[in-house]
């Protein structure tokens, strides 16, 4: 069996396991064209040394060293052998493409290796179809792709985008396909299926007969080449023209988007390259068979690929062809360039739920104040609803200093009518949550556990207030202590974990110890909360446990 042969036979139940006979097929099928023989790719000359412990060849004619994957795609690879010949074998195989995520998990590889494998593979497959010319009849069709517009969160908001336009001009692409029925299929991305229509002049043949719908864009190849049209508002095909073949892989193009779940719009002329190349190579033609030999054959290809250094920084545009003609790099706009689009255009930018307007300067927009004793005696004056709360101190210089507290630029200590913030929560129930704080137990609320400690330490020295073995006393004296010196702010919200983060990440907070990087503030609250709870809590009765009482229907 020959060396190409030998590569449209694999398959992923035949692939070599060993990774000395995956390396002895490899170089018969990357050297198909010297039939096996490893030839150099300088001076092509077959004449080589080996080394027996390398993987190298030594050319008798120009001394140069090479490997069976230098000055190709397949060069720095650092999977065996073995791999490689099963990961060809199994992309081969599906027919509307593999996702990187199965594959990773039957190489038992990082996702990462396989992600960039597989670009690999339809970079070069992309680049081995625009070296191809089309003859014979040829179909031409466009499709549209990307621009989603997601839809509002609350239904009254919602529009109906199912009318034209429908998706986001600035997000959608245009997949423009050539299908040779007899031979290959090229394609093209670009902003509108006009476009490429230079790029399909060069590589049709002079004696090439087209097929496409009746859209505008095509009636500039009539006169040039043979033109056949069907009007698609009156019938899908006509005895006379049919561009069922495009459709089909327009359609393949679609499937392979579901099947990824997600295409990225810089990747997507490779993803249109690759189904391409799936349609062309086909169950249908009797030609999938030989999808690992024009694999191989493209891999093997002189050249770098665009994905080497991928993820040391490497990133790759869009190859794209513009409105003159030209192939140029093209990437979606960021959510900010969207967003000064908008503006520029007279339009209101919305923040939705998920992505907040608020920042460090503007967070307590819409925050309510309530002083402790006023909410202790009217509680309903808080809504029971979701939301976050801060706590704000009359009094911190001492308690601060107490625990070794340094503010810093990057997290300021937050001022708010001569109160300063210490505290920062999140609840899926105000009022619960800051009655808990106010009246409840120092076991089951953390600030009021922090609070006691620093009055054990004596960090107000407070001569009216001493914390004892006494359970009852303590927490009253606490209760009254909150009532006097501590100011409630608070606010309602759907994403009370995210607006709590926010917080933390753009204020001090000093009593929050949880879910922060360790400080020596932090750190010194944590050992005088430790303190609190080995010398007091420990010796106080515990609390009652509520029992419910058993009843007989």
């Amino acid at each position: 069996m020959s060396e190409i042969g030998q590569a449209n036979a694999l398959t992923p139940f035949n692939a070599p396991r060993d990774p000395v006979a995956a390396r002895e097929l490899f170089v018969r099928m990357r050297f198909s064209d010297t039939n096996g023989r490893p030839a150099c790719p300088k001076c092509s000359c077959d004449a080589v040394y080996t080394f027996k412990t390398r993987d190298l060849y030594k050319c008798k004619r120009c001394t140069h060293q090479f490997s069976p994957t230098s000055g190709t795609f397949w060069a720095y690879r650092k999977l065996p052998y073995d791999k490689i010949i099963f990961m060809i074998a199994r992309f081969c195989e599906e027919a509307d493409g593999l996702s990187a995520t199965s594959m990773a998990d039957c190489m038992g590889v990082h996702y990462k290796t396989v992600f960039t494998w597989f670009h690999k593979f339809r970079d070069a497959i992309s680049k081995f179809a625009q070296s191809r010319i089309l003859t014979g009849e040829v179909e031409i069709d466009g499709g549209e792709f990307g621009g989603f517009i997601r839809p509002k969160n609350l239904k009254k908001e919602r529009e109906d985008h199912r009318k034209f336009p429908y998706r986001a001009a600035d997000r959608t692409m245009h997949a423009v396909v050539c299908k040779s029925r007899d031979g290959p299929i090229l394609t093209w991305v670009a902003k509108h299926e006009s476009h490429p229509r230079t790029q399909i002049e060069k590589v049709l043949a002079n004696d090439a007969v087209l097929f496409t719908d009746k859209a505008a864009s095509w009636n500039r190849f009539r006169g040039k080449w043979k033109l056949f049209q069907v009007n698609h508002s009156v019938s899908y095909a006509t005895p006379e023209a049919c561009t069922n073949g495009a459709e089909s892989l327009i359609r393949t193009i679609r499937s392979a988007e579901n099947n990824y779940r997600h295409i990225t719009q810089n990747y997507f002329d490779f993803y249109t390259a690759e189904a391409g190349w799936r349609v062309e190579f086909g169950r249908a033609k009797g030609k999938k068979k030989q999808r690992a030999g024009s694999l191989m054959s493209a891999m093997s290809r002189p050249g770098r690929s665009e994905l080497a250094g991928y993820f040391q920084g490497r990133k790759r545009l869009c190859s794209y062809v513009t409105k003159e003609g030209d192939i140029a790099g093209w990437r979606p706009p960021t959510r900010e360039e969207r967003d000064n689009a908008r503006l520029a255009n007279g339009k209101q930018v919305h923040s939705g739920p998920l992505r907040s307007s608020r920042n460090s300067k503007n967070w307590q927009d819409g925050f309510n104040f309530i002083d402790a004793a006023t909410f202790i005696e009217t509680p309903a004056t808080v809504p029971d609803r979701p939301g976050v709360y801060v706590v704000l101190l009359k009094d911190t210089e001492r308690m601060l200093s107490q625990i070794g507290f340094i503010e810093s630029p990057g997290h300021p200590l937050w001022t708010h009518g001569g109160c300063q913030h210490v505290y920062t929560g999140e609840t899926y129930g105000l009022r619960t949550r800051l009655t808990e704080h106010m009246t409840g137990s120092s076991e089951g609320a953390s600030l009021r556990q922090s609070l006691l400690a620093l009055h054990f330490a004596r960090a107000w020295g407070s001569a009216d207030f001493v914390v004892t073995d006494d359970r009852g006393r303590t927490e009253d004296s606490l209760s009254e202590w909150l009532k006097r010196e501590i100011v409630i702010g608070y606010k309602q919200s759907a994403y009370v974990r995210d607006y709590e983060a926010d917080i933390l990440s753009w204020t001090a907070s000093p009593l929050n110890i949880a879910r922060r990087v360790a400080t020596p503030s932090a750190t010194a609250l944590k050992a005088l909360r430790e303190r609190l709870r080995n010398e007091v809590i420990a010796r106080w009765e515990p609390l009652p446990t509520r029992s419910l009482k058993r009843v007989r229907h």
